[in-house]
């Protein structure tokens, strides 16, 4: 029932996204651009959307993808085919307009590649924010997620996990003040005043609060202040039994917050799309060896570059590489 429900659903997003694609392709059309280029794009996603399938498969999580498992490949799409024909038919000046391919190659030259400086920036298991100078480093072998309002670190089995947040702190607020807000009130125990490389914070443990896998149990909270913002640690373990063994851990990282050395600030700066032009002796496995890409070097430059899952450089192409 359950997959016939999701079927129907997928059906209707599947018309859609149709509609959707051929207005577009109209769009294309009577701006002077192809709209075959709609295929392509169209295409650009699906691929994005394998390789995460691909990667999730390898990760052992779920997949964050939004095409349904009836979607197909747009180069086997014949209703997308169908529709993007049809725009050729609506009035428009046709291919009159250049693609501009080279000069957008050539603005997007020295982007950010991923989070920017002012979103931070996570080299191994350490997290860099260049325009709070600020660097802590988490657990090694965890996996370090900079989310849009929080940095959240767990282990591989996904069973502890130290979390990272900054606030602007109240008027007159002490550390211990702030920490206890932080953790709804809840009664704390082992509290003791912080310093953490000369800044001050206070740090205590929580014996019953709600936690990120929906049970209750203790958690480790820290404040350090810097800089005009409280940043607050949270640890906790999905089990009572290991927190007590996790909480080496959470300390041991909450300990390395620090200022950012002059000496770092290059570290704290993102990754950079640089241009490079293929020659015939180009392969993705020896750029992909050079790159900075940590996780999927190989198959993250063939994504870039149009090249996913399997192919190699055309000479005289640029290619969109990571520095």
């Amino acid at each position: 029932a359950n997959m016939a429900g999701t079927a129907l659903v997928r059906g209707y997003g599947r018309d859609m996204e149709l509609e959707a694609d051929e207005l577009g392709a109209e769009y294309l059309n009577r701006l002077g651009y192809s709209p075959e280029a709609m295929i392509e794009v169209v295409r650009l996603l699906k691929n994005q959307e394998m390789l995460e399938l691909q990667l999730a498969r390898q990760e052992g999580r779920q997949p964050r993808v939004y095409h349904g498992v009836f979607s197909t490949h747009p180069d086997n799409d014949t209703r997308l085919k169908e529709v993007v024909a049809a725009a050729r038919k609506t009035p428009g000046a046709g291919d009159q307009r250049p693609d501009g391919h080279e000069a957008y190659l050539q603005r997007i030259a020295g982007l950010p590649l991923g989070p920017s400086r002012e979103q931070g920036v996570v080299k191994g298991s350490r997290f860099y924010h260049g325009t709070l100078g600020m660097t802590v480093a988490f657990p090694t072998g965890w996996i370090v997620d900079n989310q849009p309002t929080k940095v959240v670190a767990s282990n591989p089995q996904k069973d502890a996990v130290l979390q990272l947040t900054a606030v602007p702190p109240p008027p007159g607020a002490k550390p211990q003040e702030l920490l206890a807000r932080s953790l709804g009130g809840a009664p704390l125990s082992g509290g003791e005043p912080l310093t953490v490389n000369g800044l001050q914070g206070y740090t205590a443990v929580a014996r019953d609060i709600g936690l990120p896998w929906g049970n209750r149990g203790p958690a480790r909270g820290a404040v350090i202040y810097y800089n005009g913002l409280a940043y607050v640690f949270t640890g906790a373990s999905r089990l009572t039994g290991a927190f007590a063994a996790n909480d080496a851990l959470f300390l041991s990282s909450i300990k390395t917050f620090r200022r950012l050395r002059d000496n770092e600030l290059q570290l704290a700066e993102p990754q950079r799309i640089k241009l490079v032009k293929a020659t015939a002796s180009t392969r993705i496995a020896v750029l992909a060896a050079a790159s900075p890409i940590e996780k999927y070097p190989a198959e993250r430059l063939r994504l870039l570059n149009d090249l996913y899952p399997d192919k190699e450089p055309t000479p005289g192409s640029w290619l969109k590489v990571v520095e």
